[in-house]
């Protein structure tokens, strides 16, 4: 609604700076030379008001032709309500201004091998991960994007063809902070080896328990990952150690 105010208001004052110039055009020739130049009073009156409108027709279809091209490399978010159903839609740099205004989904995908979790250092500061280490499997949805297509993209990107398991959704929670409001949709992947995971940046590493313990709490991972780690622990972690001691 701001933006079609906005587009409004613009086309409104270009519009009567036009036309206040013709009026103003106008009323002088007509009050001082309107007899003298015939051929000039002619065009000023019935061809002039014309050609403004020509040029203005094909003004305003350049201008939507190109605000169309521009609008079209934007990424654009789905604007979620409580229910997860789609209500909108905001350009993403639009959304990450008014911080945690708009609710947005998200998908990620933690991997693991065996009792380890790849994690690795977040390459954006503001997003979810920011500058912490985190999974590299995080992202928002765009609009019209389904989680499958997200996860299929993701999954290729950081994860060897040969890994024959599928991701597997385990949780839908709500993550909430100053600057973002996202709806999280949390799958787990386990790879059988971890040289399948690929891509891996500096800093890149399967985690252990154990050292993840170690670190919790201190600013080494991101706040999100800490939320999902407990309840990796009491589910995931802890029927593989219970798995482990039945061997």
């Amino acid at each position: 609604m701001a933006n079609i105010m906005h587009e409004f208001m613009y086309m409104s004052r270009l519009l009567l700076y036009v036309l206040s110039f013709y009026l103003a055009v106008m009323i002088i020739f007509n009050a001082y030379s309107r007899n003298m130049y015939p051929d000039i009073y002619v065009f000023l009156n019935y061809r002039l008001n014309l050609i403004l409108m020509v040029l203005y027709l094909v003004y305003e279809c350049i201008r939507i032709i190109l605000l169309n091209k521009m609008l079209s490399k934007e990424i654009w978010l789905p604007i979620i309500n409580e229910s997860l159903s789609v209500i909108g839609r905001v350009e993403k740099h639009e959304s990450f201004r008014h911080g945690n205004r708009y609710l947005h989904p998200h998908l990620r995908v933690i991997i693991m091998c065996g009792n380890r979790i790849y994690l690795q250092p977040g390459q954006i500061k503001g997003s979810l991960s920011g500058l912490h280490l985190d999974t590299p499997i995080s992202e928002d949805l765009r609009y019209g994007e389904t989680p499958d297509k997200v996860l299929k993209i993701a999954t290729e990107k950081y994860i060897s063809a040969e890994n024959q398991n599928v991701p597997r959704k385990i949780l839908t929670s709500k993550f909430k902070t100053d600057i973002m409001n996202r709806v999280i949709m949390l799958y787990v992947l386990n790879v059988s080896d971890e040289s399948y995971v690929i891509n891996k940046p500096r800093g890149g590493k399967f985690w252990t328990s154990d050292q993840i313990d170690a670190e919790l709490g201190k600013g080494v991972f991101s706040t999100c990952f800490e939320q999902e780690y407990e309840l990796l622990k009491n589910t995931i972690l802890l029927a593989w150690e219970y798995t482990e001691k039945e061997k």
